[in-house]
């Protein structure tokens, strides 16, 4: 996980005409760039997919927006940015704690994922016969479930604060249907947000590899390529490209990686 430097320290550098010794000294001061990046993994049977959405945004401009609002709104943006700070902070937690549970009883972890991975998340909360340790499971991803909708309402908030599209109309009923899906924690717009790339996480069966299918896998990635026939998606002219990419477990080095057993 990282957590950027304080900006602060570099508000002299901002300004229209800079001085050089402001710069020098930003440039060489070690001490002025205290990123903190903590080690992250995603727990055993889960993983993501990104899709390349056919268009695209301008990063720089609606960078441009929401920093001219956050001068303008100083004490809205600040209270929305303690929020998805927060929000960012439980989805790390509970990523840990999941990763923790599946260490304690990996029997009951197993269980819970594949009972998980062939339900829609609507139906996570009802009773069922697996007992509290397997319900601990559950009720901890529903909790991240629920922190990936926080954060994923306060970019939408700040999207209409800043006047740009951070999660375009489109992108959210995309989203909204790829997590009608058996198996999807989430899905939404990735990084600063825009109409050019969507993400899902999900719960990759256990069993997945035995049957050699990543069934949840797939049913996402043929909604994504058939959104243009969907009732949600049709004349909408939106057309999106599943990744061959994967997570990478490994804390540091952990990122992407090209998805085994499929052309690339």
């Amino acid at each position: 996980m990282y957590r950027r430097f304080n900006g602060e320290h570099f508000t002299a550098c901002l300004e229209d005409r800079v001085n050089p010794s402001a710069l020098h000294a930003a440039v060489t001061s070690t001490s002025l760039w205290d990123v903190q990046v903590v080690p992250l993994s995603l727990p055993p049977h889960m993983d993501m997919v990104l899709g390349d959405v056919c268009g695209g945004s301008s990063s720089t401009s609606m960078a441009k927006a929401v920093l001219k609002w956050r001068k303008e709104r100083p004490e809205e943006a600040a209270a929305l940015w303690a929020e998805l700070s927060a929000a960012n902070t439980a989805i790390y937690g509970h990523l840990e704690t999941l990763r923790a549970l599946s260490q304690e009883d990996e029997v009951v972890y197993r269980a819970a994922c594949l009972w998980m991975a062939n339900t829609v998340s609507e139906t996570w909360s009802l009773p069922h016969s697996g007992g509290l340790a397997l319900q601990s499971v559950v009720v901890r991803m529903m909790a991240l479930k629920s922190s990936f909708h926080t954060a994923r309402s306060l970019m939408r908030s700040m999207g209409l604060s800043a006047g740009v599209d951070i999660e375009p109309a489109f992108q959210t009923a995309i989203a909204d249907a790829t997590e009608a899906l058996p198996g999807v924690i989430c899905a939404g717009v990735p990084g600063a947000g825009g109409s050019d790339a969507l993400f899902a996480l999900y719960i990759q069966s256990p069993d997945w590899e035995a049957v050699k299918e990543d069934a949840v896998r797939q049913h996402i990635e043929n909604l994504w390529c058939d959104w243009a026939q969907h009732p949600a998606g049709r004349d909408s002219g939106v057309m999106v490209c599943p990744l061959k990419l994967a997570a990478q477990t490994g804390g540091l080095s952990g990122g992407i990686r090209s998805h085994s057993g499929r052309d690339s």
